[in-house]
C-alpha cells in the first residue's frame, strides 16, 4: 500500500499490506504490520521514485510513482498531472524539452504563462485535489528566473544596507502596445533625471536640438564657451552674467539666420573705431544697430542716415529721436521732458520719496486729486482764473454740512484688506453725505458691477500630420542584443513646399552638376521650392472682465476736504457775531 493512499480517517486504515490493524490483531502480525508502515514512509518520502514518460497526462499517481522525486523524460507536451489526494507534491526534474501547458484551475504555473522546459530544470508541484495542480517553484538549470516580465507595481530594488530605501519603475507613460528598450551604456555613472540638477563631467553630444521651455529654462555655462568646434574662441558669460564674446575671435561672427544670412554681428571697438552691434538683412543694410560713437546711442536705419535713435551722451541724459535727428523725449536725473503725450496701458507707480507732477489741472478741490472712478491724478489750484460764476456761499450749506452725523467705525477688512481690523476710525457716511450734496462725495462702481464674459476667438495653431519613420535600434531580446527594424509614427508639424522667388516675384531657379560615367557634366535647371509650414484655425476662448450694463455709480468716499468751505460762514458769525 502506498502512503499516499493512506486515509486522513484513522478507522479508515485499517488493512497495511494485507495486515489487518483491526481490533484483535494477532500478536504474531504487529512486527509485520509497522515494517509494513516504515517502508511505506521511507518509500513515499525518502526514494528516488522511477522516471515518468512525458505524456499529455503525466500521471504523478500512478501506483508506479512511489518516491517524492522523479525523472520525467520526453519532450510530450503536458497539460494534466493525474488526480491524487489534496497535499501530495513531488519534486520534478526534467530531462528534455517539452511545454507545459497552462490552465487556470488544473495546471496552474507560476506567471499564468507556459513554461518550456530545458534538461535539468526542478520544478514542485502539489496537489490540490480532483486532478487539480499548483507549481509552487521552478528553478531553470540555468539559475535564471522563468518569468521574464513583472508588473511595475511588484517589482522593487531595495538597497543591500537599508530596505527602506528602494527604487521602483513606472511605465504608464509608454504607448499601449508599445515596448520601449533602454540600453545601458558600456560604463559606470549616475542617472539624469529631468527635474533634478544635473553635473556632467564628461562632454554631452547631442545629436537632436535641444528646446527649453517654462519660466525657469536656463543654460548655464559658468566659465565656458559655446562655440564651434569645441573651442574658446566663441561667447560666454562672466561672473556678472554678461555675454562675453572671447578674444580669440580673428574676426567679428554673424549671428545670422541659415536660410537668407539675416541676422546680427558684433564689431568690437579698436584705437580708431567704435563698438558696433548690427542687425542685418540678407543684403547686409543695417535696420538696427548699437553703436558706442560720439552719440553713444542705439539706432535704426535703412541707409547711412538715422532714421530713428536713442542717445546716450556724455551729460548722462537718455534721448530718442525721428525723422532725421529731432529729439521728441528726453530722461536726466533731474527730469523728464517729452515732446507728446505720453501713455500707458498699464498701472504707473510711484515708490519710495519720488513724486508725479502735471496730468492736468482742475478747480474742483484743494491739492492733488484722484477722480476715484476713473483713477487720473489731477493737479488742483485756487487760482480765480481757473474758476467761472463765482458767487459767496449761503450759510444754508453750511446748516446741510453740520447736519450730517459723524459715526465711530472699524473698516471692513474683507473690502478692505490693508486696514487693520483693531484699528477704529471717526468719519462720516458717503451715502448720507451724498444726499446732502453729491459734491461731497466721489463716486464709483462697485465690484458687482462688474462681470466676466466668456470671448471666443479665432486664432492660428500649427497644422499636425503623422508620419511613418522608418527606425533600426538594438533590443536586448532572451539576453541578447537583437537588431529591431520598422516603422513608428512621429508628429510634425505640415509644410508644403512653395516655389522660392526673387525680390521682382520671378522664380528662382539654380543649376545641379551631375558627374556622368565618361567623365562629363550634365547641368540640370532645378526650381527652388521652400516647405511652408501649415497653420489651421482653432476657437480659443478667453475671459474678459467688463462693467455690467446698466451699472450705476454709488457713493464711495466722502471728500473731507470739500466740507471745510461751506463751513467758513458760520464759523464767521461764531467769531464774530
Amino acid at each position: 500500500m502506498s502512503l499516499k493512499n493512506w486515509s486522513t480517517t484513522p478507522s479508515s486504515n485499517a488493512t497495511v499490506d494485507s495486515i489487518n490493524f483491526a481490533e484483535g490483531q494477532a500478536p504474531s502480525s504487529v512486527n509485520d504490520s509497522a515494517r509494513a508502515l516504515m517502508a511505506d514512509v521511507r518509500a513515499a518520502l525518502y526514494t528516488k521514485g522511477s522516471d515518468i514518460a512525458s505524456a499529455t497526462t503525466t500521471d504523478l499517481a500512478a501506483a508506479s510513482t512511489e518516491g517524492l522525486f522523479h525523472d520525467v523524460t520526453g519532450t510530450t507536451t503536458v497539460t494534466g498531472l493525474g488526480t491524487v489526494a489534496a497535499g501530495v507534491w513531488k519534486v520534478i526534474k526534467f530531462e528534455g524539452a517539452l511545454t507545459l501547458t497552462h490552465n487556470a484551475t488544473s495546471l496552474i504555473l507560476p506567471g499564468a504563462a507556459n513554461i518550456t522546459t530545458a534538461d535539468g530544470d526542478v520544478g514542485i508541484f502539489v496537489s490540490e485535489g480532483s486532478g487539480n495542480w499548483r507549481c509552487v517553484n521552478y528553478l531553470a538549470a540555468t539559475g535564471r528566473p522563468i518569468i521574464q516580465s513583472l508588473l511595475d507595481s511588484v517589482f522593487r530594488i531595495l538597497d543591500n544596507l537599508d530596505a527602506t530605501k528602494i527604487a521602483a519603475f513606472e511605465c504608464s507613460g509608454i504607448s499601449a502596445g508599445t515596448t520601449r528598450t533602454f540600453t545601458l551604456p558600456d560604463a559606470s555613472g549616475t542617472i539624469a533625471l529631468l527635474g533634478l540638477a544635473q553635473t556632467f563631467s564628461a562632454l554631452q553630444t547631442f545629436s537632436a536640438g535641444i528646446a527649453l521651455s517654462g519660466t525657469a529654462s536656463n543654460v548655464t555655462l559658468g566659465a565656458n564657451y559655446i562655440s564651434y568646434g569645441g573651442t574658446d574662441a566663441g561667447i560666454s558669460l562672466d561672473a556678472s552674467n554678461n555675454v562675453m564674446m572671447s578674444a580669440n575671435l580673428t574676426a567679428p561672427g554673424l549671428i545670422k539666420s541659415t536660410r537668407d544670412s539675416v541676422g546680427f554681428q558684433t564689431i568690437p571697438a579698436t584705437a580708431t573705431t567704435s563698438a558696433v552691434l548690427m542687425f542685418q538683412n540678407g543684403g547686409g543694410s543695417s535696420y538696427l544697430g548699437i553703436e558706442n560713437s560720439a552719440g553713444n546711442g542705439f539706432f535704426t536705419s535703412g541707409s547711412s542716415a538715422y532714421d530713428s535713435f536713442m542717445a546716450f551722451p556724455s551729460s548722462k541724459a537718455f534721448s530718442v529721436g525721428v525723422d532725421g535727428g529731432a529729439v521728441v523725449q528726453r530722461w536726466t536725473s533731474t527730469g523728464t521732458s517729452v515732446t507728446g503725450t505720453l501713455s500707458s496701458t498699464g498701472n504707473l507707480t510711484v515708490s519710495g520719496t519720488g513724486t508725479i507732477a502735471g496730468h492736468g489741472t482742475t478747480a474742483s478741490a484743494a491739492n492733488t486729486y484722484i477722480d476715484s472712478s476713473t483713477g487720473l491724478i489731477s493737479r488742483s489750484t485756487s487760482a480765480m482764473k481757473y474758476k467761472r460764476d463765482a458767487e459767496p456761499i449761503n450759510s444754508d450749506v453750511a446748516s446741510k454740512v453740520l447736519s450730517l452725523k459723524p459715526i465711530w467705525y472699524r473698516s471692513n477688512t474683507e473690502l478692505c484688506v490693508n486696514d487693520n481690523p483693531a484699528h477704529s476710525w471717526y468719519g462720516l457716511g458717503a451715502e448720507e453725505v451724498a444726499a446732502v450734496d453729491p459734491r461731497f462725495v466721489f463716486f464709483g462702481y462697485d465690484a458687482d458691477d462688474y462681470e466676466d464674459v466668456t470671448i471666443d476667438e479665432r486664432v492660428e495653431v500649427p497644422l499636425m500630420e503623422t508620419e511613418m519613420v522608418p527606425f533600426n535600434r538594438i533590443e536586448m531580446r532572451d539576453g541578447l542584443p537583437t537588431l529591431i527594424t520598422g516603422t513608428e509614427p512621429v508628429k510634425k508639424q505640415k509644410t508644403q513646399p512653395v516655389a522660392v522667388v526673387d525680390e521682382a516675384g520671378n522664380d528662382v531657379f539654380e543649376d545641379q552638376r551631375i558627374e556622368n560615367e565618361d567623365g562629363g557634366v550634365t547641368v540640370n535647371r532645378v526650381q527652388l521650392f521652400h516647405d511652408v509650414p501649415q497653420f489651421t484655425t482653432e476657437i480659443k476662448t478667453r475671459t474678459e472682465r467688463r462693467l455690467k450694463a446698466g451699472a450705476v455709480k454709488r457713493p464711495q468716499g466722502v471728500d473731507y476736504a470739500r466740507l471745510i468751505v461751506p463751513l467758513l460762514p458760520k464759523l464767521k458769525v461764531l467769531l464774530d457775531p
